[in-house]
């Protein structure tokens, strides 16, 4: 079933997508379809492996964290989200139809 995962976060990339969710697997096979691939992945129960892991932040939060302080947290790494996609989108080639 890893294999499968893997295989469909090839076809996404091949798709045209910038990047994807990689949820509720374990941290080696989110590493592995991370690796396989070339565009972003972020991750939400899949560990630390993706290029970005969203349970830190809420943790953090939870973890007795002034919530200004925390939410501001989450803002700034909302905006480094949008900027890397939209970075990672204007540099990407350009895939001419056949």
């Amino acid at each position: 079933e890893a294999l499968k995962l893997i295989d469909d976060g090839r076809a996404v990339e091949e798709a045209g997508a910038i990047g994807f969710e990689i949820e509720a697997v374990p941290a080696p096979v989110a590493r592995a379809i991370d690796e396989a691939v070339s565009i972003f992945t972020f991750s939400i129960g899949a560990g630390s492996a993706s290029c970005g892991q969203l349970l830190l932040g809420i943790a953090t939060l939870l973890a007795a964290v002034p919530v200004w302080l925390g939410a501001l947290h989450q803002a700034g790494a909302i905006l480094l989200l949008s900027a890397l996609i939209l970075a990672l989108h204007r540099t990407r080639p350009r895939r001419v139809a056949p």
